[in-house]
């Protein structure tokens, strides 16, 4: 599994730990040196620099990852992502166009908005997965 590509985070999470990944890896390269370990094992994904940094660097050494979140809306976008990343990309770029052609007086209004639909909770897994990444990019601070 291990790959040449160098796959990133797609929303910006409070607590990451990408400055932390030199010092991660020190630990994580001391349990990749048992051939028994497989299974690699993130609790909590948020944005995921840490998965992706581990699967870039040991993945050919792991048969079974698994990545978890208390936060179901992330879960929901990460099963987006991996199911029918076409569709979601094509949701994203729509709403993209919309908010890009707006004044920042109308772009303000159609994020509420957004929010607003988002936390009703009534769209499927694409729209939803679409709008939480559309949230994420464009609040305060992508937090």
């Amino acid at each position: 599994m291990s790959t040449n590509i160098q796959t990133k985070p797609f929303v910006k999470w409070a607590g990451g730990k990408r400055q932390l990944l030199p010092e991660l890896d020190k630990r994580v390269y001391m349990a990749m040196e048992y051939p028994s370990i497989n299974t690699y094992v993130e609790p909590f994904i948020g944005g995921g620099a840490t998965f992706f940094h581990v699967m870039a660097k040991y993945g050919d050494r792991i048969t079974h990852p698994v990545i978890n979140d208390l936060n179901r809306d992330l879960m929901v976008a990460y099963t987006a992502v991996r199911a029918n990343p076409e569709a979601l990309i094509y949701h994203l770029t729509e709403l993209e166009k919309k908010y890009l052609s707006m004044d920042e007086t109308e772009r303000k209004a159609f994020y509420l908005k957004t929010r607003e639909f988002f936390n009703e909770k009534v769209t499927d897994m694409i729209d939803s997965s679409a709008m939480f990444i559309f949230l994420n990019k464009t609040c305060f601070n992508g937090l």
